[in-house]
């Protein structure tokens, strides 16, 4: 029996903006921004393509959600005592700049 086509774009799902919303997720200095401790460059290189959605999403009254990871006591739980590192230097920890959004990518938008 022959494997069922593998499709992609609008012939996998289609996007009902009235039942939809964009997750934005962790688009921290942490993990975006040069030289930082959990750098992951393919999130600088994607950075106008996530612009793209975020405008159509935010064009289309799609709610835009964005998260950040808190690594602060208490919230770090297990991870404060698992990655030293993380106690020590409070990576990620609201009020440090690990933590704040990328400044060179389109902000959320603040009510």
């Amino acid at each position: 029996m022959p494997a069922a086509p593998i499709v992609f774009g609008r012939e996998f799902f289609e996007v009902d903006p009235r039942s939809t919303a964009l997750i934005v997720v962790d688009m921290q200095n942490a993990f975006v921004a040069e030289g930082a401790t959990y750098e992951t460059p393919p999130a600088r290189t994607m950075l106008r393509n996530l612009e793209r959605i975020i405008n159509f999403a935010r064009e289309q009254g799609m709610p835009v959600i964005w998260t950040q990871s808190d690594h602060s006591a208490p919230f770090g739980g297990i991870m404060l005592k698992k990655f030293p590192t993380i106690r020590e230097d409070k990576y990620l920890w609201k009020g440090q700049p690990s933590f704040e959004l990328y400044d060179q990518m389109l902000p959320p938008k603040r009510r």
